[in-house]
């Protein structure tokens, strides 16, 4: 029965203080030494465990690497006794020259981000990220290779702890000059990752479960009724895709649909009184009642809905300044962990995701209940819900006038005669 085993050379170390990692395999008192290509201080070398200490920078990814080399040699050696063939060292040698990789194609062992794009596969074919979500995945890996440049490192899975935290935000804060909610996404998209690691057991490390994603509600703008109607009347007659991009955006403003769906909207969506779809981002059916406003935006279409303009987002911006949407705003930036405000006209911060918002904050505006309208866009808790709500001010100041008014409780004068 033939043995393998992993080992170094104590006295055989280069001018960097390192020696070769070899497997050995033996046979009736004959052996014959493997290469594994892999070199380390003997230091770092557990002799008894014949594997790299875990003190060692990426021992998990190299330990992973050296069992690998171990295996396939018990691996000839298993298909040569199936065969009814003697495993000696010949034939182990043999077998192991015929399936050897010529040096310009061999592979070494893989750093954490390596496995990155696997990872993003499975995503993709197990169909739970957006396309905007596959997106966002690659630019937080191209992040975190340019942060292992940055600090002249390899991220391996056994170092990712506090320090590493630390040093990843700050890059992202001070360097990129992110603002907290990019952050928050990186941060989050990379526990995600190293989650998909753990389950693969490529690492046991569970120090990224306390990593804390930051948040800031982000700046956006919401339409008032007001708003709503003067781009709703607006007359684009004399540009046919800007007016399309017109009817598009009030079909996102009176149904709560995203972006990514109100531009798929078909006819065989609309099913009498509702327009009923699949959800893209969660996978949901929701059916939605039409209203005066998508009603009259659908009837102008008999043959179906427009296609979404690859400018879509350029081509609102233009409605929103021929509407007068013009009146100046703050809006406030977080470069890193500065505070910048900027003052802007309305109609520069009019996007496609306006459209969800304005839904969310006229809906409530206009009387429905929180409970119903969240029922409509699908979300799960109230407190992501009000980040979609802008409240109007003439509402609030109808509000906060009638609750702040004499008549809405006693005058001083009433309430001293009533204490007498």
């Amino acid at each position: 029965m033939g043995k393998t085993k992993q080992f170094i050379r104590q006295n055989a170390v280069n001018r960097e203080g390192k020696t070769v990692i070899y497997t050995r395999y033996s046979h009736k008192d004959v052996s014959i030494d493997f290469s594994t290509k892999e070199m380390i201080e003997p230091k770092y070398w557990d002799a008894k465990g014949q594997q790299v200490r875990r003190s060692f920078k990426g021992a998990l990814s190299l330990n992973n690497y050296l069992q690998k080399c171990k295996m396939e040699i018990d691996e000839f050696r298993l298909k040569l006794q199936t065969q009814g063939i003697e495993p000696t060292v010949d034939a182990i040698r043999n077998a192991f020259k015929k399936t050897e990789i010529p040096e310009s194609k061999k592979i070494e062992h893989k750093h954490m981000l390596d496995y990155w794009p696997e990872f993003l596969d499975n995503k993709i074919k197990v169909g739970r990220v957006s396309a905007g979500s596959v997106r966002q995945y690659r630019a937080t890996l191209t992040t975190l290779k340019d942060f292992e440049e940055f600090a002249g490192i390899k991220l391996e899975f056994d170092k990712i702890d506090n320090n590493f935290y630390d040093h990843f935000t700050f890059y992202l804060y001070d360097h990129l000059e992110n603002n907290p909610n990019t952050v928050g996404n990186r941060i989050k998209q990379l526990k995600v990752f190293l989650g998909w690691a753990l389950d693969k057991e490529l690492t046991t490390n569970l120090k990224f479960k306390k990593f804390k994603k930051p948040n800031c509600e982000s700046f956006s703008v919401a339409l008032s009724i007001e708003q709503l109607d003067k781009i709703y009347h607006l007359d684009l007659s004399s540009d046919k895709r800007i007016a399309e991009t017109r009817d598009l955006f009030m079909i996102g403003c009176s149904s709560g649909f995203r972006f990514s769906d109100f531009k798929e909207i078909k006819l065989a969506n609309i099913k009498g009184d509702f327009l009923t779809k699949f959800v893209n981002k969660t996978r949901e059916q929701i059916r939605i009642p039409l209203n005066d406003y998508s009603r009259g935006i659908i009837e102008k279409y008999p043959n179906g809905l427009p296609k979404a303009s690859h400018t879509f987002n350029k081509d609102l911006k233009v409605i929103a300044k021929k509407a007068g949407l013009t009146e100046l705003i703050e809006i406030t930036k977080r470069p890193g962990n500065k505070i910048v405000k900027e003052y802007v006209e309305f109609w520069t911060k009019v996007s496609s995701h306006c459209a969800r918002r304005t839904f969310a904050s006229q809906s409530l505006d206009r009387g429905l209940l929180i409970t119903d309208i969240m029922k409509i866009t699908l979300h799960k808790d109230t407190k992501t819900f009000l980040k979609y709500v802008k409240n109007s001010e003439p509402r609030l100041k109808d509000v906060v006038t009638k609750a702040w008014s004499f008549t809405n409780g006693n005058t001083n004068e009433e309430a001293i005669n009533q204490s007498e």
